[in-house]
């Protein structure tokens, strides 16, 4: 029966043959267009009547445009196989444009195995990887493109948006992440917008630590006075090794100066032992030593090796700023002030 069936096939060619003009291109073209005989005998005998058509010389470039619509692979690779150019131009849009814009996953490693340019763009400027973003093509598609077109990853603006769009956004973001894109600016901005869950899958690919924006503030700036929620990202950053000392106005003293005791305990690990000494300084300068929250600051200073006989500026020392208070030279000496150090 098989047999019988492929001698069916042969002699419907070979009466097509006989019977139909020989513009073999102009029949391949026709396969594609609906209520044409050309259409109906591709439906009744399937891909080996495409092949036949080849075989006479039918030119298989007429061809791409509908078989990438199809995201036809078997097609497709008949197609190549008779000498399809794979860097056609359909418009002004080479083929593997084309077969992003229209979602044909599957042929688009086929084009490129054959030789296609894989970073291609339109004339309106749009190009493979923002077009796979916003026509929203699995993570594979987009890693692939991610990885052989870095030259789009300074894009990153844009590239940014359109992944926080994609069903998948933080497997998107990851890709882009991997393959180098800057995401610094997109970093900060989401900590400004209080978006906690894209601010933390950013964070791994956070490269330039002390990244400053307009304003000259870092992360650590935008960071400060986000409460606990965020104690996660600023952790992880300090851990990374973000300077709290970057900029004319640096965290080190914003904290200072805000005597914020919850981002001073988050940062205080990261102090140097000079850092902390001048902490301590400032803040029995500026501010009454005594009073919360600013003792408590005092003692984790100390804590963290900090001389609780340390002098301020013009020399005077906790003892010294306690006078005949009896509570607040109880509060020094359970620092270790008056003590030999």
């Amino acid at each position: 029966m098989k047999y019988f069936s492929w001698i069916l096939v042969c002699l419907g060619f070979t009466f097509l043959a006989k019977a139909a003009p020989q513009d073999w291109t102009l029949r391949l073209e026709q396969a594609f267009k609906k209520g044409t005989n050309s259409e109906k005998q591709y439906q009744e005998l399937g891909l080996p009547y495409i092949d036949w058509l080849l075989t006479q010389g039918a030119d298989a470039n007429i061809a791409m445009l509908p078989t990438l619509q199809k995201n036809d692979v078997d097609l497709l690779k008949l197609l190549l196989r008779f000498h399809a150019d794979p860097n056609k131009l359909i418009g002004d849009l080479n083929t593997v444009f084309y077969a992003t814009y229209y979602r044909a996953e599957n042929s688009i490693p086929v084009l490129i195995a054959a030789g296609a340019e894989a970073c291609s763009g339109s004339a309106k400027g749009r190009n493979v990887l923002e077009t796979a973003l916003s026509q929203k093509l699995s993570i594979p598609t987009i890693s692939l493109f991610a990885s052989r077109c870095s030259q789009f990853l300074s894009m990153s603006n844009v590239l940014f948006f359109q992944a926080t769009l994609h069903p998948e956004s933080l497997n998107v973001l990851e890709v882009l992440g991997n393959a180098g894109m800057q995401i610094e600016f997109e970093f900060l901005q989401q900590i400004r917008n209080g978006s906690i869950t894209l601010a933390r899958s950013l964070l791994p690919f956070y490269r330039d630590l002390n990244f400053q924006d307009s304003q000259g503030k870092t992360a650590l700036h935008y960071l400060l006075g986000k409460g606990d929620s965020w104690f996660e990202i600023t952790q992880g950053l300090l851990k990374k090794g973000a300077s709290v000392e970057i900029s004319e106005k640096s965290v080190f003293n914003l904290v200072l100066e805000n005597n914020d005791l919850r981002d001073a305990k988050i940062i205080l690990p990261y102090f140097t032992l000079e850092q902390s000494t001048t902490a301590f300084k400032k803040l029995m300068t500026e501010k009454n030593p005594f009073a919360d929250p600013t003792y408590d600051f005092i003692a984790d200073l100390v804590k963290a090796g900090v001389n609780p006989n340390t002098p301020r500026p013009d020399g005077k020392t906790l003892m010294d700023l306690a006078g005949n208070n009896l509570q607040y030279i109880n509060l020094a000496r359970r620092l270790g002030a008056g003590q030999n150090k």
